[in-house]
């Protein structure tokens, strides 16, 4: 997931809450380390959430996902430079999706064998898998 995707999933009820509580429940959770200084900042400078209800949700996220600092290994490109690190986590970690709304990132579709969904996408691909799972 991207900063955006989980600060919408905190800051209201809705499909991004819904999509990280899919997320803590049947996936592994993979955060590029420079996306919890984005989240933080976010939450301090966009919602004006105060800083002790920040720190209590960043040290959630921590307990519930694997923070990386990935090493690029090879030549990324993206019309956002600061996408590159996102990009890089999921190529090192083999991750199945990256969730986000950033244009810049959804431009692209796929990196490496990681699809680039939005997150009504994932809602509906996990909708879809639960619905196989019941036919059996």
């Amino acid at each position: 997931m991207d900063a955006n995707v989980i600060v919408a999933a905190f800051a209201g009820r809705g499909l991004c809450a819904e999509v990280f509580e899919v997320c803590l429940k049947e996936c592994e959770i993979i955060l590029e380390d420079d996306l919890i200084n984005e989240i933080e900042s976010t939450f301090q400078r966009k919602i004006k959430l105060p800083a002790e209800k920040t720190s209590s949700i960043l040290q959630f996220i921590l307990t519930q996902a694997r923070i990386i600092k990935p090493n690029i290994k090879e030549k990324l490109v993206c019309r956002d430079p600061s996408d590159i690190q996102v990009l890089a986590a999921a190529l090192e970690t083999k991750a199945d999706v990256i969730i986000t709304g950033d244009e810049d990132l959804l431009i692209l579709k796929k990196i490496g064998t990681t699809a680039i969904i939005t997150p009504r996408q994932f809602w509906d691909l996990m909708a879809g898998r639960k619905k196989a799972r019941q036919k059996f």
